[in-house]
């Protein structure tokens, strides 16, 4: 659970670092010369340098809005779990062309622990962002279930796939998260699997109890 902690930490610190620092002395650079520029030839000189300031602070705006989505999705407070992974499936349809597909079968959501609502989500999108980002697939499929107060969940993508028998695999490959994902399911008693081959996709499953400490999941 620590290190899970502490790997979350380190990826919002290099976040914040790398693409927000940026941004901001970006914005500064920009303010910097739109007053100098005001300053030594008139307000219509220094008209570009602000417009370049504005772009720079609707990026940084933009941003912020990510992480926040990121770590705790507005969705979920206002539609719960079922409305943030439909959130989450649009947004990545908007942005990337992957095609994502939802089945979601939540009707007894009410009865999950909200952390464990939240984990499941976390996992779901780190599912997501391994499709789009490492392995090359076309189309993902989100599947939710949640019965007897027992949450079940499964993410299939059609990529390139990966040896999920080869024991060193997850430990070469520390940016794909799954390795951290078990670990916080775990933490909760649940249970996570990862099936995947070369050529043949992958599928990320998970089983969550009603609530932690009731319970080990079923595989």
């Amino acid at each position: 659970m620590l290190r899970a902690r502490e790997e979350e930490k380190k990826r919002i610190s290099n976040f914040l670092h790398d693409e927000l620092g940026s941004l901001i002395m970006l914005l500064n650079s920009s303010l910097a010369l739109a007053r100098r520029e005001a300053l030594e030839s008139g307000p219509e000189a220094a008209a570009a340098r602000i417009e370049e300031a504005k772009k720079a602070a609707r990026e940084l705006a933009g941003a912020l809005r990510r992480i926040c989505f990121d770590i705790r999705p507005p969705a979920m407070e206002v539609s719960g779990l079922a409305g943030a992974v439909s959130e989450l499936a649009a947004r990545t349809e908007r942005c990337t062309e992957v095609k994502v597909r939802c089945v979601l079968r939540l009707d007894g959501e009410k009865r999950l622990d909200g952390l464990a609502k939240i984990m499941a989500y976390r996992i779901v999108q780190e599912a997501l962002n391994n499709a789009v980002k490492h392995s090359g697939a076309r189309s993902v499929r989100i599947a939710l279930n949640c019965a007897g107060g027992r949450l079940k969940l499964s993410v299939a993508d059609d990529g390139r796939g990966f040896d999920a028998d080869d024991p060193g695999f997850l430990n070469r490959h520390p940016a794909l998260g799954l390795r951290i994902m078990r670990e916080e399911a775990e933490s909760l008693y649940a249970s996570l699997s990862v099936e995947s081959a070369p050529g043949f996709g992958t599928v990320v499953k998970g089983v969550f109890p009603p609530g932690p400490g009731r319970g080990r999941g079923a595989e």
